[in-house]
């Protein structure tokens, strides 16, 4: 049995905090929601440049669609 001041058995102790499977799963989850919405904000946003604004970035009308195009998930 821990003592009160030893971490759970299984946990991952690092900077000061102790850090549970769970925990670290859920965290690992919550990151990943995040890149995702981040990615779909980010395609929006490519899909609304006008013409002028893709040419300074060095892409097509088409490439563009096809980005804004892929589901969230797909890198």
């Amino acid at each position: 049995m821990a003592k009160a001041w030893e971490a759970p058995p299984g946990a991952m102790v690092g900077h000061g905090t102790v850090e549970t499977p769970w925990r670290q799963t859920a965290t690992r989850w919550l990151a990943r929601l995040g890149a995702w919405e981040q990615r779909a904000a980010q395609r929006r946003q490519l899909a609304e440049l006008d013409d002028r604004a893709l040419a300074d970035i060095g892409r097509t009308r088409a490439e563009a669609l096809a980005e804004a195009a892929k589901p969230f998930w797909q890198a």
